[in-house]
C-alpha cells in the first residue's frame, strides 16, 4: 500500500464516520419532534382533554335526551289507554243509562222558581261502532 491508499483510506474513513455521527443526531432529532408530536406540550394535552369532556357531556346529554323521550312516550301511552278505559267505561254506564233515559223522570222545583216547559231526558247518546273500535285499540 503507498502513501496515496494510505492517505486517501484515512480520509474516508474519517468521512464516513463523520456522516455516521451527522446520520446519528439527525435521527436522534427527528424520533425527539415525533415524541413531542404524539406527546405534545401540556397546553395540546389540555386541549386534548378539554375536547374529551366536550365529547363525553354531549354523549351524556344525548343519552339523557333518549331517556326522558321515552319515558315521555310511555306516560302518553299510559294516559292515553286511561282515557281509552275510561271512555269505553262511560260508554258502558251510557248504554245502561240509555234504557233508563227513556222512562220519564221527575225533577223536584223549588218554591218560587219556575220550571221550564219540558225538561229533556233523552239527551245522553250512545257511542257509535267506530269509538268502540277506536277505543278497543
Amino acid at each position: 500500500m503507498n502513501e496515496f491508499e494510505m492517505i486517501t483510506a484515512i480520509v474516508g474513513t474519517g468521512s464516513c464516520m463523520i456522516l455516521l455521527i451527522v446520520a446519528m443526531e439527525t435521527v436522534k432529532k427527528i424520533v425527539i419532534a415525533r415524541m413531542h408530536a404524539v406527546g405534545g406540550d401540556s397546553t395540546s394535552r389540555e386541549a386534548l382533554n378539554q375536547l374529551r369532556e366536550e365529547v363525553r357531556q354531549l354523549r351524556q346529554a344525548t343519552q339523557d335526551g333518549v331517556l326522558s323521550f321515552d319515558s315521555t312516550l310511555q306516560r302518553m301511552e299510559a294516559r292515553l289507554q286511561h282515557v281509552e278505559q275510561r271512555t269505553l267505561g262511560a260508554g258502558a254506564a251510557a248504554s245502561s243509562l240509555g234504557a233508563a233515559a227513556s222512562a220519564s223522570v221527575s225533577v223536584p222545583v223549588p218554591a218560587g222558581v219556575s220550571a221550564p216547559a219540558a225538561i229533556p231526558t233523552t239527551g245522553v247518546s250512545q257511542p257509535t261502532e267506530e269509538q268502540l273500535q277506536v277505543a278497543a285499540r
